[in-house]
C-alpha cells in the first residue's frame, strides 16, 4: 500500500477511535493531496470503487450523504484489525453545556398590544401579495 493510502487509512483509524461513523472521502483527500488533480483522480477512484482500500475491503462506500458528498466507513475487516492492533476507542464525555431540541418546553409567549401589533403588522407584510406590493 502507497504512503498515500496509509495516510487516508490512518484518517479513518483515527477518527473512528474519536467515535466517528462516517467519514466524508472529498474532504480527506483535501487534507492529503494539495493538488487538485491527483485529488480528483483518487477521488474518482473512491466513487467507482476501484481505489486499493474499497478493493481490500477496508473501506465501504455509502452514496450520497446529506449534501450529495461521498461518504465511507470502515468495513468489520478493518474494525478487525484494529481490535488485533489493540487499539480502544476513545469514550468522549458528554457536554453539560448542550441544550438538545427534545430538552426545550414549549412556552407561548406575551407582547404588550404595541409589540403585538407590531408582529402582526410584519407577519401581514410577508404574505406573498403584500410583500410584493411593499417590494
Amino acid at each position: 500500500m502507497n504512503i498515500f493510502n496509509q495516510l487516508i487509512f490512518y484518517y479513518l483509524i483515527r477518527d473512528s477511535v474519536y467515535g466517528k461513523k462516517n467519514f466524508d472521502i472529498y474532504e480527506i483527500l483535501s487534507k492529503i493531496y494539495s493538488n487538485k488533480k491527483y485529488r480528483l483522480k483518487e477521488f474518482e477512484k473512491f466513487t467507482n470503487e476501484s481505489h486499493e482500500l474499497v478493493a481490500n475491503k477496508l473501506i465501504e462506500i455509502n452514496e450520497g450523504g446529506m449534501f450529495g458528498e461521498t461518504l465511507a466507513n470502515l468495513s468489520d475487516k478493518a474494525h478487525d484489525l484494529i481490535k488485533k492492533c489493540n487499539i480502544k476507542q476513545i469514550q468522549s464525555k458528554p457536554r453539560s453545556d448542550i441544550v438538545f431540541p427534545n430538552d426545550i418546553l414549549e412556552k407561548p409567549l406575551f407582547f404588550n398590544a404595541e409589540d403585538k401589533a407590531s408582529i402582526e403588522m410584519m407577519t401581514r407584510s410577508l404574505e406573498e401579495e403584500n410583500f410584493k406590493t411593499i417590494y
